[in-house]
């Protein structure tokens, strides 16, 4: 189990079978569970799946990584109205992270933000955060649009 007990606090944790046991394991505590709406429910499955692949697929070699992915891959997709996701299988390529498409009249790479592109990113002038004129510079050069929140 994550942990042996729960401490009295605020939380945001679906019930899962782990929790479940938690909670009978503390009679003592008085829990709090709501109903999630759909969106609630789509986005709390989503950040449950992320974390719980986030924690598993370290775990597991680069191979069975791969293997693993495509079989969840394989169960969404045989679900009615899913069949759509199996061409979303990942490839075994030596490359597989696509970074960069350029016009044929280009032939330097744009700069890449230090920043992932696919991660959003709270820069603060912290000492150890990049340095916001670059990353926005850098981006700037091959978006096609721009979302800032000053």
């Amino acid at each position: 189990m994550e942990n042996a007990s729960l401490k009295p606090g605020l939380y945001e944790r679906l019930l899962d079978e782990e929790l479940s046991e938690l909670l009978k394991a503390c009679p003592e505590l008085v829990p709090t569970l709501e109903k999630l709406d759909d969106e609630g429910e789509t986005a709390y499955f989503s950040q449950f799946l992320g974390r719980l692949m986030r924690e598993v697929l370290p775990q597991a070699g680069h191979r069975h990584r791969l293997e693993l992915v495509n079989r969840l891959i394989e169960l969404l997709a045989a679900e009615e109205g899913l069949d759509y996701t199996r061409c979303r299988r990942l490839l075994a390529a030596p490359k597989t992270l696509l970074t960069q498409v350029r016009p044929p009249d280009r032939s330097d790479p744009w700069p890449h933000p230090e920043t992932p592109l696919s991660i959003s990113s709270l820069l603060t002038g912290a000492a150890d955060d990049p340095p916001l004129e670059r990353e926005i510079r850098s981006e700037l050069q091959s978006c096609d649009r721009v979302d800032i929140l000053v």
